[in-house]
């Protein structure tokens, strides 16, 4: 086995479509390095058994994603602070013998969120890893925050959490970002629980980017005054941070965004 060949990949639950591989093999490509990134579907329940195959297997890096990011700290043998205090990890490196634990969102959904038209109060939608991520960003960036999820009670992130059905009250009082941290729009037919003449003047920021969801099309068709955006942005800010972390390089996020833009990724 060579060691200095990168052998990256993900893990996760459904992995089709994902664009993780494009963008780390644009990284690897400008950066001169030898290598390759795999996808590695893992169902859930089986989170344990695959990473310690994987381990094994020489991988260098792995990213993290639905549904495994807060399940994946209790397998790592260090964690950063970012992924200690979001409770969720997106990112691991193989060090040791053991799988290290990052979270490369919070930095990625920070810098996505400073270069848009978003602006605090940060409403978010979902209670997973994503939204923790967004949560603890909100809170390093200064802005009021809160959460609305079917079962609060589930919440481990920063920020207060309420139940979902208290998110148009919310969306009434004020104006500011609202954030889909959760599985809707990856489905091209999804619709959430929220009607789109709710969101008035408020920033969209649909952590998803998938090009085909309808309902997140049709907001912006409409123009919605207050803007709408897609994680596609973010999505490349962490990978070039994990690929930092592995390598210690920092690839040029510019290339892999124009390579998905070309691709229809908006």
């Amino acid at each position: 086995m060579d060691d200095r060949l990168l052998r990256l990949g993900i893990v996760g639950w459904p992995l089709e479509g994902s664009l993780s591989p494009s963008i780390h093999r644009c990284f690897i490509e400008q950066t001169g390095l030898e290598g390759d990134y795999r996808i590695y579907p893992v169902r859930p329940g089986q989170l344990s058994s695959r990473l310690e195959e994987l381990g094994k297997r020489g991988l260098t890096g792995l990213n993290v994603t639905y549904p495994h990011k807060i399940e994946v700290l209790g397998l790592c043998g260090r964690l950063s602070d970012d992924a200690r205090l979001a409770g969720a990890a997106n990112t691991l490196s193989r060090r040791r013998r053991e799988w290290w634990g990052y979270n490369t969102d919070v930095d990625g959904f920070a810098r996505a969120f400073q270069e848009s038209d978003a602006r605090g109060p940060v409403l978010v939608m979902g209670c997973g890893g994503a939204a923790r991520a967004v949560a603890l960003a909100g809170r390093n960036m200064g802005l009021r925050c809160r959460v609305f999820c079917r079962r609060p009670e589930t919440w481990g992130g920063e920020c207060p959490s309420l139940p979902l059905d208290e998110l148009p009250a919310n969306l009434a009082k004020e104006e500011g970002t609202l954030v889909n941290a959760t599985p809707l729009g990856w489905a091209d037919d999804d619709v959430p629980p929220l009607r789109a003449d709710r969101i008035r003047n408020w920033f969209f920021f649909d952590l998803n980017y998938n090009p085909n969801w309808l309902w997140r099309n049709e907001l912006r068709r409409s123009g919605l005054p207050g803007g709408v955006q897609t994680g596609l942005a973010m999505l490349v800010y962490q990978a070039a941070e994990s690929y930092r972390l592995w390598t210690a390089k920092r690839p040029d996020t510019g290339a892999a965004l124009s390579l998905l833009r070309r691709k229809g990724y908006r």
